[in-house]
Parts: C-alpha cells; sequence; structure tokens
C-alpha cells in the first residue's frame, strides 16, 4: 500500500516540477521499480521548486526590476528618489525643471524633453 501511495505522490510531485511529460512517468517506473530507494533518488534529482513557485518567483523579481527603474538617484548625494519627487529628501537639490520650449516638467538630468524634442541645457547644479 505504501508502494503505491509513493508512486501516486513521486508523479503527481513531478508533474508539478517539470513541463516535461517524460519526467512524471520515468520518476513514477523509477519508484516502482526501486520503492524506497527510487523514492531518495527522486527527492535528491528532483527540483527545488514547484512550476507554481517559479512562476512566482520569476513574477516578484519582475515586480522589483520594475519597482527598481522607476527610483533615482540624486545627481548630488545619490540617494534613492521616487520619479514624482520635486526636491531630494536629503540634499534638497531640485531634481525637476521646466522645459524652456513646451513648459512642462523635466528631470534634471535629461539632456532632451521628452515631450517637445528640445535639447536642455545642463540643468543640474
Amino acid at each position: 500500500m505504501i508502494w503505491i501511495a509513493l508512486a501516486l505522490w513521486t508523479y503527481k510531485d513531478s508533474q508539478s516540477r517539470s513541463n516535461n511529460i517524460l519526467v512524471p512517468i520515468l520518476s513514477t517506473i523509477l519508484v516502482a521499480a526501486t520503492f524506497f530507494i527510487g523514492w531518495l533518488i527522486y527527492l535528491m534529482l528532483r527540483p527545488s521548486y514547484t512550476l507554481e513557485q517559479v512562476r512566482l518567483i520569476k513574477l516578484r523579481e519582475r515586480e522589483s526590476l520594475a519597482k527598481a527603474s522607476e527610483v533615482e538617484l540624486c545627481p548630488r548625494c545619490k540617494t534613492r528618489a521616487q520619479p514624482e519627487f520635486k526636491y531630494c529628501p536629503i540634499c534638497g537639490l531640485d531634481l525637476k525643471s521646466t522645459c524652456p520650449n513646451c513648459r512642462r516638467s523635466v528631470r534634471i538630468t535629461w539632456n532632451i524633453c521628452p515631450y517637445c524634442g528640445h535639447q536642455l541645457e545642463d540643468l543640474e547644479t
């Protein structure tokens, strides 16, 4: 009875850890043929994470990268500043300026206004 339970568990577990059709079949055959030793071998060789866990890890990584790309560094003190910040919260540097051509808000690190294409002077102080 335990032999059947281990084989079924191995099949289900290997299905949740691999997209390959052969992996669950071969894993189950290994456990069915060698019982406990095959199960131990399977436990050592199986992927650490299920496909769902891998998907969540990748999603969190993408989310972290997106958040990190939203944050800018102050040109003066290198403190992290959100894109909507007008001033650096540490040194007080004005992080935004106004495009002289279209009057829209631009970051002081930009060379060209993304709204009208006007060449910006060195706005950093």
